[in-house]
């Protein structure tokens, strides 16, 4: 009986602990990023399990882990934390790089650094000198994008070698892979890892548009894409903001803005300095870059040596100083400036728009509310609202603006003091139409508003121009009353009578231009 009970006890734990009954062991040594020393002492732990681990001197650890794939978060004192994903048992050793928090002014990337493996997002090999028009496939943009994606892993940078492995990744959580190994480094530039968050989100779209285009060509019989920088670099290490800054842009890609159902790869590149880029759809057009502020790593600042793909005609020397579509340095540099990450895309690639997968396809309608027909001299605050849809207050500083389906709508105005304006307006998928509005002052309202000034003017007049009678009546005690009757000097009563009514009507021009401010008012002629 003790015996059965020993079974069921330990059938038990293997039922509670799965690692123990099916584990199998996840390999991997951890290294300094800026030269690849190994790191000691650095605590991996299994995320959902809690099984931890230490590395050695070696920067080696070795961890059990249950069937599947688990991600691994490591730690250490004055270094960034590190998540390691897609970690299998029975897996080659993975290596990951781990960032020190601060880093050295004289740091410059040695051959072992992983800072040198920032890829080119451009095939079939790196630095190839092909022509862009060449390199050109376009391909339609499906309804919604992919959940998995097929990576080779040759689990090096370099082109040559063979192929470790094929992983079936999840298709965000592959891009985090790809901005992190492709443009990472930049949460060590001046400013930190908010100043460079414009820059990986702008990468994001870059690499999920990059990423799709393969997966819908299908170049590859076995897998959809390949890790090294043949095609974009990709690293199972994750970093904590450029995986936010990727889930900011989820499902957006790149497209063509004449035609957005239209996806290409659209190409990136490290450097290019002030000697230009060359945007997609555009070939032959050399887009200068100048840029802002100057990115530099330690004391690496990637402008220093150019890494595009081709050398730009329009300077001496073999400097290939040339890059096809997104500059990552140059990026960087606009983000630490101020840039959204649309404006850095927008730089780079002119001829393309971003279009998110899945969306729910729009155009927008924008304008302002001003009074005719002068378009400076805006009405505010206004209703605005579309005939049977949503409404907005236009305050007068931003334009008012509805996304709408594409179709066409009756878009109205409304303000006190004047009459409805309106405009029809037509709009398609991914355009953006001005429909501002002119109002014309109501004349009913302008009534109102001058005979009320006009009654408080007058009285003040009146009052005023019997003070003034009563002034002028002393000093003429010897004039004569006929001579004050006469046609040639007027009544006096007259007199005073006419100057109360030039008074008045002065004095309601004026309150009334008071009230309505640059607007104008009824005394306007």
């Amino acid at each position: 009986m003790q015996a059965n009970l020993m079974l069921s006890l330990l059938s038990a734990l293997f039922l509670l602990c799965p690692a123990m009954a099916w584990g199998g062991q996840v390999n991997g040594r951890v290294v300094d990023a800026r030269d690849g020393a190994p790191l000691s002492g650095v605590q991996i732990c299994l995320e959902g399990v809690g099984t931890t681990s230490i590395s050695d001197f070696e920067g080696a650890f070795s961890m059990s882990v249950p069937p599947g794939v688990w991600r691994l978060h490591l730690q250490l004192e004055n270094f960034a934390d590190l998540i390691l994903a897609n970690q299998r048992a029975g897996d080659p050793p993975s290596v990951a790089s781990m960032w020190p928090l601060e880093i050295n002014a004289d740091f410059v990337p040695g051959p072992r650094s992983s800072v040198g493996l920032l890829g080119t997002g451009l095939g079939p090999k790196a630095f190839e000198s092909v022509r862009l028009d060449e390199a050109l496939t376009r391909h339609a943009v499906p309804g919604e994008l992919p959940e998995t994606i097929r990576v080779a892993r040759y689990l090096s940078v370099g082109c040559e070698g063979e192929i470790q492995r094929i992983d079936t990744l999840d298709f965000e959580d592959y891009v985090k892979g790809v901005v992190y190994a492709e443009v990472g480094v930049f949460a060590r530039v001046e400013g930190g890892p908010e100043a460079a968050a414009e820059c990986w989100k702008a990468f994001a779209v870059a690499a999920r548009s990059y990423a799709l285009h393969f997966i819908l060509t299908q170049s590859y019989e076995t897998y959809d894409i390949n890790d090294t920088a043949c095609n974009q670099v990709y690293h199972d290490e994750r970093g904590v903001e450029v995986s936010a800054a990727v889930d900011a842009t989820r499902g957006q890609i790149l497209v063509k803005a004449s035609d957005p159902d239209v996806i290409d790869r659209y190409f990136y590149a490290a450097s290019c300095a002030e000697h230009g880029t060359e945007p997609g759809y555009a070939v032959g057009t050399i887009l200068p870059d100048p840029t802002p502020v100057r990115a530099c790593v330690g004391n690496w600042c990637g402008h220093d040596n150019c890494a595009g793909h081709r050398d730009n005609p329009e300077v001496p020397g073999d400097d290939r100083c040339l890059v096809w579509g997104t500059c990552q340095w140059g990026s960087v540099e606009r983000s630490m400036a101020g840039d959204s990450y649309r404006e850095i895309l927008g730089h780079y690639q002119p001829n393309c728009i971003i279009r998110e997968v899945g969306a729910l396809v729009v155009g927008t309608i924008k304008g302002m509310v001003y009074r005719n027909p002068d378009r400076d001299d805006r009405i505010f605050p206004a209703q605005v609202s579309i005939e049977g849809g949503p409404t907005q207050v236009y305050d007068g500083s931003a334009a008012w603006s509805f996304d709408l389906e594409p179709g066409t709508y009756t878009i109205r105005a409304e303000a006190e003091g004047y009459l409805p304006g309106w405009v029809e307006r037509s709009v398609g998928p991914f355009e953006t139409i001005w429909g501002s509005i002119g109002l014309d002052p109501d004349p009913d309202a302008g009534v109102d508003a001058g005979v009320d000034a006009g009654v408080d003017a007058g009285q003040d007049a009146s009052d005023a121009g019997q003070d003034a009678g009563q002034d002028a009546s002393d000093a003429g005690q010897g004039e004569d009353e006929d001579a004050l009757m006469s046609p040639d000097t007027g009544c006096n009563c007259g007199g005073q009578a006419g100057g109360s009514w030039w008074l008045s009507l002065l004095a309601a021009c004026l309150l009334i231009r008071m009230r309505y401010g640059q607007r104008g008012s009824p005394c306007d002629g």
